[in-house]
């Protein structure tokens, strides 16, 4: 019960000041329980994220309240790599999800590996294929996974609906296909 006071409390507090309804949460030094996600998720909490780095993995968390971002700003250096090798080389893997994370106080520690340019370097490498990369807030990705979780397909695999708000894209071979929100395609 103090853990979902707390977030109820944070909410009221923060969602006037930000004008959205908060509906993600960062564990405080990465710290959590199945009591702590029990009362986030009773908050109306649908995401949040850890500290510990899913290094080896671009995949989408099979948990939203267990959320292990991928690699910590000072060590993204490879994962940028190995993301953009998915994204350049290995296309039918579709990417997956690099989710960097980290505190920009962290920027201006004297004694931080990695410094506000040197991580806008890494970030250029990204930018670089903007168009290949969609770029999202952890709340656009949550709701993105939603839709695609909410995605009918009929009995032969043809036929998709979106009951959703949310366009979203399936892969027909060799080309994405976009089924808008709302809406039904048939793929040949």
């Amino acid at each position: 019960k103090l853990q979902y006071d707390e977030v109820i409390k944070d909410r009221e507090a923060i969602e006037p000041a930000w004008g959205e309804i908060v509906r993600g949460f960062a564990y405080p030094f990465g710290t959590f329980s199945d009591d702590t996600k029990h009362a986030l998720k009773t908050a109306g909490i649908v995401y949040a994220r850890t500290v510990n780095s899913a290094i080896n993995s671009f995949a989408l968390p099979n948990d939203f309240l267990e959320w292990n971002p991928t690699t910590h700003h000072n060590e993204s250096a490879d994962a940028i790599r190995r993301f953009i090798y998915n994204v350049e080389k290995a296309p039918w893997r579709a990417g997956g999800l690099l989710y960097i994370w980290g505190h920009s106080y962290e920027f201006d520690n004297a004694n931080s590996p990695v410094k506000w340019e040197e991580f806008e370097e890494k970030l250029k490498v990204l930018a670089a294929h903007e168009y290949d990369i969609w770029f999202g807030t952890n709340a656009e990705v949550y709701d993105y996974a939603q839709a695609m979780k909410a995605i009918r397909v009929s009995a032969d695999g043809k036929m998709f609906y979106n009951p959703t708000d949310t366009d979203v894209w399936v892969s027909n071979g060799e080309e994405n296909v976009k089924i808008g929100a709302m809406q039904t395609v048939v793929l040949e």
